[in-house]
């Protein structure tokens, strides 16, 4: 596996600061039962995650590459 520099680079401070998504990357939402199903299928296959505080995750996906998904309980 490669790695290629991304054209982004995190805030240079300790707070979170929210960047839009469709600019970097598109977030796709899955409820918890099904996300974290995903979690254990993709195993280290899987990408950036974020887990709100409702136990719904989020997936920071290239952007335009979930635009032809259509699974239930997965919205992008």
């Amino acid at each position: 596996m490669t790695t290629r520099a991304l054209p982004w680079t995190p805030p240079p401070a300790t707070d979170v600061q929210a960047l839009p998504a469709g600019k970097w990357w598109d977030a796709v939402r899955a409820a918890s039962t099904v996300g974290e199903r995903a979690l254990t299928l993709l195993g280290d296959e899987n990408g950036a995650v974020i887990q709100d505080k409702y136990g719904t995750l989020y997936w920071l996906v290239e952007v335009g590459s979930a635009t032809s998904w259509h699974l239930r309980q997965v919205r992008s």
